[in-house]
């Protein structure tokens, strides 16, 4: 129980009961630096996330230097959570034009970007009962992610094939279907349906 309020895994704590020439010392010290990352990683996104509820309680526009910042801290976050695993998937170089398009996004941009997350979210809450994806509330969540993702996809990257396999890896990666999920039973799937036959229909 003393090894498990650290955080410490089962296994490392089996390691450590059963074996005598497991060095504790040396354990406890790697899982010390491995929290203090966490701390700095959970700490970055607290005061991200702080000053974004500070924004939008007092309707604040943020300074040049300010929303800079902010970006920064967005790609860095993003980086620290998720840069092994979608540089594994992907290469370098679009990961680093993804950056750069963000790092490059004027205010009124990522305040697009926010606004349709929010539509949506929204759009989906209404049009998912209805269990219809190719009806007109389907077709306009389509709409709307395909605007949200030509926003935040690098230039170069955008393309209906590429479209539908990012929709139907939310229907098969936990996280992502999570996501969706949270915002209504049903949405990630309900959410593919939509976009496939909303690019077969611009296609014809």
């Amino acid at each position: 129980m003393f090894y498990r309020e650290f955080g410490i895994t089962l296994e490392e704590i089996h390691a450590i009961i059963n074996f005598s020439e497991f060095d504790r010392i040396k354990a406890l010290e790697t899982h010390y630096l491995h929290l203090k990352s966490e701390k700095d990683r959970i700490s970055q996104l607290m005061n991200t996330v702080e000053n974004t509820i500070k924004i939008y309680k007092e309707d604040l526009t943020m300074s040049k230097e300010e929303f800079e910042g902010f970006k920064k801290q967005q790609i860095n976050a993003n980086e620290e959570k998720y840069g092994k695993e979608i540089r594994e998937k992907y290469n370098e170089a679009v990961i680093d034009s993804s950056n750069k398009k963000f790092g490059n996004l004027t205010q009124e941009q990522y305040e697009r970007i926010e606004k349709l997350n929010e539509e949506i979210s929204k759009a989906l809450v209404n049009a998912v009962p209805e269990g219809k994806p190719e009806s007109a509330d389907g077709q306009h969540v389509a709409e709307l992610h395909k605007e949200w993702l030509i926003m935040v996809w690098p230039d170069d990257l955008y393309s209906e094939e590429a479209h539908i396999g990012l929709a139907q890896m939310y229907t098969q990666d936990e996280r992502f279907k999570k996501y969706y999920e949270d915002i209504t039973e049903g949405a990630a799937d309900y959410l593919y349906e939509a976009i496939k036959f909303f690019l077969q229909v611009e296609l014809q």
